[in-house]
């Protein structure tokens, strides 16, 4: 197991796979791995669908069959030094769950503003860019001053766009995203309270180490010298998850709903207002065609719409068509 987390360690997304690995290793605590049967591997998945989540409610298939993936990674390695002989979390000898077809949770046009209204400020800017840009919210809590800039298009006019850095996306391909005028007009407010006004005392200037976009003020706890007051500091937002709980309960929406469904979100309405899906990619960064079947919800007011863009193909019926189709119906 330890030589599995080493190997880890040197990919990207090890920050995620610890939590599973951890996971693996809690449970299997003691066992040496010619003593794992799949009875222990079942009782395994057992113990994680009663395993309760930090945000309530139950343990998703997905979830399972990653932790399920680790464990049959790590019992690989074993087969392959020929410490057993069969690898008892092989997919053909342990029923996993079903896959399904991810998430499917994403919130209506009228529903957008309810998180919006109930956010605390520091947290409703991070949900508007979210839901503005389709970008991921470890990538917006990221986000710096320097990496929005403005391009120029034929007509001349500037047009203010998100230069994502490599290491900020998932695919490992630095992208752009343009704003908003709405979202534009939103940072544009944002970087102007942020600035001290001239000729402020030091004591009452919010101090930035950081070119941090999204952050609040926060007291140290030590004072300077001659001041009343602490100084403040202006820190990064590492953690939302408790403020976006109680927005949820404050707008009265679903408590499972997370911040990455707002890309869902996103996704799924400009789909339905027409834009195509090689420009959807690459303003979301999705490499994977095969993307769009989990990312795009689309109901059944949105099909019928489409079934009735069918034109009109205007066929010639002829005697023997009409004769045809009473027999039909007499039939």
């Amino acid at each position: 197991m330890d030589d599995y987390d080493d190997g880890q360690k040197r990919k990207d997304g090890y920050e995620s796979e610890q939590y599973f690995i951890a996971r693996v290793r809690k449970y299997f605590k003691g066992m040496i791995v010619q003593d794992i049967t799949v009875g222990d591997v079942e009782r395994f998945m057992t113990w994680l669908e009663a395993l309760p989540k930090k945000g309530g409610g139950t343990r998703s298939a997905t979830d399972i069959n990653y932790h399920m993936r680790v464990l049959y990674s790590i019992l690989k390695k074993a087969v392959l030094r020929d410490w057993i002989v069969k690898n008892p979390a092989d997919p053909d000898r342990v029923k996993r769950p079903p896959k399904g077809n991810g998430r499917t949770q994403i919130l209506k046009v009228e529903e957008v503003g309810l998180p919006l209204d109930a956010c605390v400020p520091h947290l409703h800017s991070i949900v508007l860019c979210c839901v503005e840009t389709g970008t991921r919210p470890a990538a917006v809590k990221g986000l710096r001053w320097a990496e929005i800039k403005e391009v120029t298009l034929k007509d001349g006019s500037p047009a203010p766009t998100i230069f994502l850095p490599a290491e900020w996306t998932k695919t490992r391909q630095a992208r752009k995203v343009p704003l908003s005028a709405r979202l534009a007009a939103h940072l544009d407010s944002l970087r102007e309270a942020q600035r001290p006004p001239k000729g402020a005392p030091l004591t009452e200037r919010v101090a930035s180490r950081t070119d941090l976009v999204f952050r609040f003020p926060r007291e140290r706890k030590a004072r300077r010298k001659g001041t009343r007051r602490p100084h403040l500091v202006s820190g990064a937002i590492r953690d939302v998850r408790n403020a976006w709980s109680a927005a949820l309960e404050k707008a009265g929406l679903d408590p499972g709903l997370h911040m990455h469904d707002l890309r869902r979100t996103l996704r799924t309405h400009m789909k339905m207002a027409g834009v195509d899906s090689f420009t959807l990619n690459e303003i979301m960064g999705h490499a994977n065609p095969k993307i769009e079947k989990v990312y795009t919800q689309l109901d059944d007011d949105h099909l019928v719409r489409a079934i009735a863009h069918i034109p009109d193909w205007k066929w010639h019926k002829s005697d023997t068509s009409e004769k045809a189709q009473k027999k039909q119906a007499a039939f």
